[in-house]
């Protein structure tokens, strides 16, 4: 899991896949510092307290073995951290908002093509987003976004 090491810096941070099998090679670098963009917040909301059924280091293998979209997914994801990146350095939110949700919809679409399927959201995630894209049709522009890792939060 790429949890950890995201955390371990400020800021907006990338983490870059390498070569080795294991991802030792893996590195993680800030792009912009935790105070580029000061009137950008993040609240995290719990859903479940629950402990995953399958852990997401597991789930990965498992879909990395059996998804017939990884390819695909992974053929996009440059584009998609280009995109967050500028999105970022521009301050755009409602750029930064559309890349962060496709990507997690992306995400939990590769699970559920994973055999068998690995369904990590609930019905309160579920609720959230509806209820992020109802508040942003009200106000008539992106002001909330989510995203959610492998898990329901």
């Amino acid at each position: 899991s790429g949890s950890a090491c995201r955390s371990i810096l400020s800021g907006l941070v990338h983490w870059k896949a390498g070569i080795s099998e294991d991802g030792a090679d893996c590195i993680c670098e800030t792009v912009f510092p935790e105070d580029y963009w000061p009137s950008l917040r993040s609240l995290i909301l719990v859903t479940s307290h629950d402990a995953k059924k399958v852990g997401s280091s597991s789930g990965m293998q498992l879909t990395v073995k059996t998804s017939k979209l990884l390819q695909a997914r992974m053929d996009i994801v440059p584009e998609q951290i280009t995109k967050l990146k500028n999105a970022f350095r521009d301050r755009d939110f409602a750029e930064f908002a559309k890349v962060v949700m496709t990507d997690s919809g992306q995400l939990h679409a590769l699970c559920m093509d994973t055999m068998p399927s690995l369904r990590y959201l609930n019905d309160n995630s579920w609720y959230f987003m509806r209820l992020i894209h109802a508040l942003n049709r009200h106000f008539k522009s992106t002001k909330v976004a989510y995203t959610f890792d492998a898990g329901p939060n």
